[in-house]
């Protein structure tokens, strides 16, 4: 074999060898792209955002808020725009709107997602949650990549709402309320699905400020 024979056996043998090895680290980065990779592929869902409030009340739509919460929302909208509201109302939509977002796990991203914090008195409102993350949202799986195969109930229909004026006394620490206008809300609901999750509940309303209820109770 001439010099100039075994001189391209030699080139071709280098680019033979470059190609298998561009062909190895292209394998490579594939399979890694489906293992390691995959969820980095995947667009993250954020938490939820507000989209709107009503005026002179911290009460939020939010972009995953379900249809019933929505409907809910607006009623409640139209019931505070009233020159003189009417309490009874007011706390039954607050319970329904409470239920409405707080039982339909299946909306929420995480287990710290937990809904219906709006409503809830504030004093309470951080032990409220931990309690929640420790009990009916423990077991929620993340949905942070849309990823989530959990089967999660959605409330669907607010089936009654019965509303009861009455007292009530509440001390704990330095938490003290005395509300003589309080209000019980005996609620049922039903979810989109057959569920074995709780569907009625008593919810206690009370007079954070002179125009303000809060959920103070969830029995």
């Amino acid at each position: 074999m001439s010099r100039d024979s075994k001189k391209k056996v030699s080139i071709l043998g280098k680019i033979l060898g470059l190609l298998i090895f561009i062909l190895i680290v292209l394998v490579i980065v594939i399979v890694l792209k489906k293992t390691v990779f995959k969820k980095d592929d995947k667009p993250v869902k954020k938490k939820s955002e507000k989209v709107e409030t009503i005026e002179n009340f911290d009460y939020y739509l939010y972009d995953n808020s379900t249809d019933l919460y929505k409907k809910l929302y607006y009623e409640l909208k139209d019931c505070l725009k009233e020159k003189e509201v009417n309490e009874e109302e007011y706390a039954k939509l607050i319970a329904e709107l409470f239920v409405a977002d707080f039982y339909s796990l299946d909306a929420k991203l995480t287990n710290q997602d937990v809904g219906g914090l709006d409503f809830i008195y504030s004093s309470i409102k951080e032990n409220f949650k931990l309690n929640a993350v420790d009990t009916i949202y423990k077991y929620v799986k993340s949905n942070v990549y849309g990823d989530r195969n959990q089967d999660l109930p959605e409330v669907s229909e607010i089936v009654s709402a019965t509303v009861t004026k009455t007292a009530y006394k509440y001390s704990k620490g330095n938490i003290n309320i005395l509300d003589p206008s309080a209000y019980v809300v005996n609620i049922k609901w039903s979810y989109k699905k057959s569920s074995s999750y709780q569907t009625s509940a008593k919810i206690t309303l009370v007079h954070e400020k002179e125009n303000l209820l809060s959920i103070i109770k969830v029995q």
